[in-house]
This record gives C-alpha cells, structure tokens and sequence, in this order.
C-alpha cells in the first residue's frame, strides 16, 4: 500500500515523465481503489494544491458514483465523460477542463484517442492541458483483441442492402476477399466501411457486435484461424492507445496471475511492477471436481443432470448457509439456474452471478460459500487476439503457441481469483484471506489443480467428488464416477464391464477386474445399492 500511495504522489506531481505503466497487482479486497480516493479527498482537503489534474478510467458507469462517493467529491470537484446522450454526464461540471477530476471508462477513452495523441485529447485536458495522474482500474491491454466470425459478417449484407446498399457491398468485397484466405494465414483488409447509425439499427446485437469489431481491424494485419463451434474467425486487434498516454497507473487485482502483461514485458513495454507482499489464502478451501462442465456440456441432459445434482448436495449438505453460485449468462430458453434451485431447500439464499459480471461489486462479501458451476473458457481465436493484443506483433510476424497456452491459463487465473474473491475471502485482515469455501466444477487444462493453487497461495486445495466416492482415488475413482453416471444420470438398470472398461479406457479385463474387487470398491458399491455380476454390475434390488 505505501509503495502504491508514492506512485500516486509521484504521478501527480508530474515528478515521473517516463513513459510506463506502473503496475499495481494488489489482489482483490486489499484496497487498491480505497487508496485513489484516500488520495483524492486529501487532495481535495488541501484545496487541491499542487493540481495538474486526474484521468480515472473505469470499466462500468456504476463503479463512477462509487468513486464519488468514496473520496466525497462535491460537484463542482469533478466531471464525467462517458458516451454521449448518457445521462452520467450530467453530473459535477458541465465544463471538464475546469474539474480537477474527470471521470471516463475505457471504452471512451479508446474512441476519442483513435487516431490522435492523447495530448490533442482536448476532452480529457485540465486548465487546457494533458492531465498528469491518468489512472486506468481493471485489467488493462494497450489494444483490444477482436475476433470476428465469418459466418455472421455474410448474413449482414442481406439486412443492409435495402437501407445502405453501399454499405452492403462494401462488405460483399471484405467478405469475398476473406474466401480465398486459407486458415492460418495472415490478411490486411484495406477497404473502407462505414453505415449511417440509423442503418446499423436495424442489426441485430449478435450482427452489430461483429460489424464493430470488422470495422476497428480495418487496415491492421490479422489471421484466419477455424473453430468448431463458430467456423472461420478472424482474430486480430485494434489500433493501441496512443504511447503518449504513459505515464500511467494501472490497478489491476489480477495482475499477480495474468500473462497478458508478462507478454507485453517479452516485446519490450515499459512496465514498472510495484512490489507486493500477495494476500495468504489460507482461510481458503477450494474443492475440485475435476469434471468437463463447459456450456456445451451442460446442453447435454444427462450431463446436466449429473453435475446440478451433485452440486445441489453439497449446498443442501450446508442448509443455513448463503451460497453465491457463479455461472454461464443464460442463452435463450436455458434453465439450468431453474433446475438447479428446484433441487435446493430455501433457493432464496442462493445468490448468482454470471461470467461477464463477476468482478468489481463488493455485495457478496458477506457470503462464505461459493459453486463455480463452470468455468469460462475462451475460444483459441480468443486467445490469440489477446497474444496480439498484448505483444503488438502482427500474425506475419509469427504468434507463439507457447505464449498463447499460457495466456488462456492466466485468464482462467484472472477469471477464478476474480469471481471467489466476490464472496467473504476478499474480506481478512493482515494480508491474510477472510473464511470461505469454494466448490469448482470444471477443466482448464492438464492440471487444475495446480492452477487453483498458482491463484490461491497457501489455500487448501484438494480433489472433491460428489456421490460418496469417499475415499476412492485414481483408477478406482474413475471407474466409479462412470458407474455412477451410468445408473443415476443415464437411468440405466445393469451395465457391462466390458463398456464400463472401455469408457474409462482400461486395456483388459483383468485390469478392471483388479479395480472392482478391491475392498474399498466392494464397500462403494454397497453403498451405492450396486452387486457384481459375472458380466456386468447391477442394481443389488434386480434380479
């Protein structure tokens, strides 16, 4: 915390003029953003001397009144300039340049520093100069990573074409050119691209969003990559922000485990990193369930089943407890959140958040259980628009896969410290964690486990396997989680050994029989109501 409040003053007072992000990695709940306003409302205590002007960059509207109210800035203390027509910039001065703070999110900033210096940013000036403590919170890259479907961009033209039939063939040529690009090649789209807003009203938000991010790569280098899922995406990212920006402070709880920053150190970006202790997550338990939960996992009925049962046993196992559930945003007719309440006693103390919205709120802090229901996982597109992002290489220049495997883990990094650390564990005192217990359902990788670990320092992390697989580990375990699955999730009656051997990928049947007739799996399969045949293993009340 002292090293953070010297790299204020020094800021402030324009003491630094090299161009560098000091980086401020403090984990979540140790007072990163207390500290800012414990600076701005000494500032403002002081009559704001020695003022050459704040730049607060956030990432939502919301987190601006929190500020405010926080470092207890009266009206006539700041200004806000956010999207024009919203009605947040009604609020402090309606003249930004005589407000000794402006507020602004990311996405402002981006736009009206495209193309200039953020010295010719006039909007963001202090007493008609460049503000000196530029303050950027969350996570931060110089440029946007931006990946683009092919398969939506063909279906706009059909909208476009009775409203902008300009605009409608302009992007006939971009996506006729993107035909004959083989995947993993490298493309520049020099076109140009534009459509009145009226026009692009008529899109839909899914064919909007990829209208944006086509249009922000126009003229920059990107590659065709192939999904599963989404086909032939286009990955690349936009123009950074302008090098005049720095210096600047970033505060980013997640910068402890993010990659992306380490990328950006490889290629040479100036980041200066303030020293930390890191938090102790010792009062942490974190319990694995090493088990494939993505959302096209859970479209499976069975698989659904299976994963919300065992989940609701363990919250129905803690009835008096508040639980915060974390969760894929629901799609369409999705009732997974339906389903799983109706397995639970007393619903109403269950408290969800979704992927998307698990950072920056503090109204869980009370609770001290958490269900990570499933993880988040990004597209390998994704991924590589970040590398891009992060490093400022362009595709001809070559992407590391290496460097890409590891910025997916850092985001699962980033994703998990963010969304646990929601719930009662930001809480604590003297760097160490408040009392929490979290239950993750998911896979990330080759190890999860020591993923969890790498997020929470000295955290009890260890394996958790619903359905009273008591003490039943490696191939035991394995077996017995596809028994299980079979009888309870899939209905099924009696099972052959030889498609139980087969699902769990043993060789031989004497290598499974090893497994079944051991006494420890003779006791799980009592418990379970389950006997041993010659052939197969059955319900015990079947004949």
């Amino acid at each position: 915390m002292k090293e953070l409040k010297v790299a204020i003053s020094q800021l402030n007072a324009a003491s630094s003029s090299v161009p560098q992000l000091v980086l401020s990695s403090m984990d979540p709940g140790e007072g990163k953003s207390s500290a800012i306003c414990d600076f701005i409302r000494s500032w403002k205590d002081e009559g704001f001397r020695d003022h050459h002007g704040a730049l607060i960059v956030l990432s939502r509207h919301e987190e601006i009144r929190s500020y405010v109210d926080q470092a207890g800035l009266s009206r006539h203390h700041y200004a806000v300039t956010v999207a024009e027509g919203d009605a947040m910039n009604e609020m402090g001065l309606s003249d930004p340049d005589a407000a000794p703070v402006i507020f602004t999110t990311h996405e402002k900033l981006r736009r009206w520093t495209t193309g200039r210096s953020f010295a010719d940013a006039d909007k963001f000036h202090y007493l008609g100069r460049p503000r000196t403590l530029r303050i950027w919170d969350e996570s931060f890259l110089a440029a946007q990573p931006v990946t683009v479907r092919l398969d939506m961009l063909k279906g706009i033209p059909a909208v476009l074409r009775p409203l902008d039939p300009k605009a409608a063939q302009g992007l006939d040529a971009i996506t006729a050119a993107l035909e004959s690009v083989e995947t993993r090649q490298s493309v520049t789209l020099s076109h140009q691209l534009s459509a009145c807003p009226s026009t692009l009203a008529a899109l839909s938000g899914a064919q909007k969003r990829e209208w944006d991010g086509l249009v922000s790569i126009l003229g920059r280098e990107a590659i065709i990559l192939r999904d599963n899922r989404m086909g032939r995406v286009l990955a690349s990212a936009t123009a950074p922000l302008p090098a005049d920006f720095q210096p600047a402070l970033v505060l980013d709880a997640s910068g402890r485990v993010r990659e992306t920053y380490r990328a950006m150190e490889e290629t040479g970006a100036p980041i200066r990193r303030l020293p930390g202790a890191g938090r102790n997550y010792s009062r942490l338990t974190v319990r694995h369930w090493d088990r494939a939960s993505s959302r096209s996992a859970l479209n499976v009925p069975e698989t659904r089943r299976e994963i919300l049962e065992g989940a609701a046993s363990v919250i129905n196992a803690a009835p008096a407890e508040e639980w915060l559930i974390i969760h894929h945003q629901a799609r369409g007719a999705d009732t997974v959140l339906d389903e799983l309440k109706a397995q639970v006693a007393n619903p109403e103390r269950l408290h969800f958040v979704n992927w998307g919205r698990h950072n920056a709120t503090n109204a869980y802090r009370h609770v001290r259980k958490v269900m990570v229901l499933s993880l988040w996982h990004l597209t390998d597109a994704a991924y590589t628009a970040h590398h891009i992002a992060a490093s400022g290489r362009v595709p001809s220049q070559g992407l590391d896969r290496e460097t890409i495997s590891r910025i997916a883990a850092g985001e699962h990094r980033h994703n998990l410290l963010q969304a646990i650390c929601r719930a009662n564990v930001r809480n604590g005192a003297d760097g160490v964690c408040g009392d929490c217990e979290a239950y993750v359902i998911g896979k990330t990788g080759k190890d999860t486990k020591a993923l969890l670990a790498e997020t929470f320092p000295g955290a009890a992390i260890k394996d958790w396997r619903p359905f009273g697989a008591g003490e039943l580990t490696g191939r035991s375990l394995d077996v017995a989680e596809e028994i299980r699955r079979r009888f309870v999730a899939g209905g099924a009656e009696r099972v052959r050994k030889i498609d139980i051997r087969k699902a769990v990928g043993m060789g031989t049947a004497p290598e499974l029989a090893q497994v079944l007739t051991r006494p420890a799996f003779k006791a799980w399969l009592a418990g379970e109501g389950l006997v041993l045949g010659t052939k197969e293993v059955r319900r015990a009340d079947r004949v």
